[in-house]
């Protein structure tokens, strides 16, 4: 979802950001660097979808839409997967854009000062009562320009360290390591 992508994530992504890309040219059916590239939007904590049919409902919920949300408060349309209402937030501590898709997970932590912070709440969406959701200053994120000022603001909200992917343990491991298991829809 590089709709709601900022520049620390376009440059994460290997992308020039004053041209990124609107729409990937999957035409090439080249799958190595497709796959490459959606592990990396997985490793900045970005949801897989299990359709885009999905994704467009899901959208409408988020969004207000009306009917959607009478929709899922009537049980018309499936309640939102624990998945599907998570936000979350990852920075990389010592990764530059160059670095590829299999070095991040593999040899993050492997250096002095690598890993990354995840902060993962549930989202305030109908039917979700939990006490933890997004706390509301989560917005300082938008005004950061690198990813080391993104870990500082994740540090600062309370997100945890990890030196590597082996080593996270908490509920946005569907989202980073989903390349792992996810092999079709829910």
């Amino acid at each position: 979802m590089l709709n709601d992508a900022n520049a620390i994530d376009v440059e994460f992504l290997g992308m020039d950001s004053l041209d990124p890309i609107i729409y990937r040219d999957t035409a090439s059916n080249d799958e190595e660097v497709e796959d490459t590239f959606c592990r990396a939007l997985l490793l900045l904590g970005a949801k897989w979808y299990d359709s885009t049919a999905r994704y467009f409902l899901i959208s409408r919920v988020i969004d207000g839409d009306q009917s959607a949300l009478n929709d899922l408060e009537e049980g018309r349309i499936p309640d939102l997967t624990r998945r599907e209402r998570r936000w979350v937030c990852v920075g990389w501590i010592g990764e530059s854009s160059s670095n590829s898709t299999d070095e991040r997970s593999e040899t993050a932590g492997t250096g002095e000062g690598r890993g990354f912070y995840v902060l993962d709440y549930d989202t305030n969406l109908p039917g979700i009562l939990d006490d933890e959701v997004v706390p509301m200053d989560v917005g300082r994120l938008l005004l950061c320009r690198t990813m080391a000022e993104r870990c500082t603001v994740l540090r600062s909200l309370g997100a945890r360290f990890y030196e590597n992917l082996q080593a996270y343990d908490g509920d946005a491991e569907t989202y980073l390591r989903a390349w792992d298991w996810k092999k079709e829809g829910e």
